[in-house]
């Protein structure tokens, strides 16, 4: 077993539990926003986003709908969602390719961890009555672009 494989899979599995414990508990959203609409709170940017509009799962996203800091916080929400799937299965990815020396192998179990996670987390919402399909189809393009990317820059 290699340095680099223990490397990526541990932080892979660190920030599967920091996921967990962020969304189970919802202390993300308590903790940080109040600091991010502070900064946020800028007259250019908000006439800038005030021209911005679309759908998400039968619901038009803007600025007027929302109001300013709800649509801030959308979208960093959403922003943040893509990016970390993204990292986790880059990880994956990355910590499986150099175990099994098959990126086809790595990159598909990759994709059931993660996307198995998703769920699981998808599941525990769906419960708390906060389940959106665009939230899980959100996390799956995070996740296949996490692995087409662990794809184009292999490990030599």
């Amino acid at each position: 077993m290699k340095k680099t494989e223990n490397i990526y899979s541990g932080l892979a599995l660190i920030l599967m539990v920091f996921l967990a414990w962020t969304y189970l508990t919802g202390r993300l959203e308590e903790q940080n926003f109040l600091l991010i609409e502070q900064y946020f709170d800028r007259e250019w940017l908000r006439t800038l986003l005030s021209r911005i509009q679309f759908s998400y799962t039968d619901q038009m996203i803007s600025v007027d709908n929302l109001g300013y800091s709800q649509f801030i916080k959308f979208i960093i929400t959403k922003l943040y969602d893509f990016s970390v799937f993204l990292l986790l299965s880059f990880l994956w990815s990355r910590g499986l390719r150099i175990r099994l020396k098959s990126s086809v192998m790595a990159a598909l179990l990759s994709f059931i961890i993660t996307i198995g996670f998703v769920s699981i987390l998808e599941l525990y919402a769906a419960f708390q009555g906060q389940f959106l399909a665009g939230d899980f189809i959100l996390k799956s393009y995070g996740t296949l672009t996490g692995i087409i990317l662990a794809e184009l820059n292999k490990i030599k």
